[in-house]
């Protein structure tokens, strides 16, 4: 095919063409934030995006299992810390009741207090989440 233009025209107009096409992809790239909108636009990095993909819905789900243990383990903690507390009650009520000058009708007092302490405790220890 014989052409009317140039050689140096001709690369001129090739090189406008595909600088015009380089202008479209980076527009396309801006107004829709992504470098890559298909498969096609770049081969070489879908693999790397898909296992970029594949580790973000792995740290999605370890984030929604250390979101339970947490939970859990708050409760655990509460439950612990209302322990402690019944615990240093009782320490009290026995170094209290240990005193000589405690009557009979005290001492029974404060043995059904630490009973009370008890039921409590056994409450806490079969504290479930």
């Amino acid at each position: 095919m014989i052409s009317n233009l140039n050689p140096a025209a001709e690369l001129f107009l090739v090189n406008v063409s595909q600088l015009q096409s380089q202008i479209n992809q980076n527009t396309n790239e801006v107004s829709s934030g992504l470098k890559i909108s298909q498969p096609s636009d770049d081969p070489g990095d879908m693999v790397t995006l898909m296992q970029i993909r594949t580790e973000l819905d792995a740290n999605k789900h370890a984030t929604n299992n250390l979101a339970q243990v947490l939970s859990n383990t708050q409760v655990g903690e509460q439950a612990l810390q209302s322990a402690t507390q019944l615990m240093n009650q009782a320490v009290n009520l026995a170094t209290e009741g240990a005193s000589s000058t405690e009557t009979a009708a005290q001492r029974q007092d404060l043995s059904q207090q630490v009973s009370g302490i008890l039921q409590q405790l056994v409450v806490l220890a079969n504290t479930q989440v």
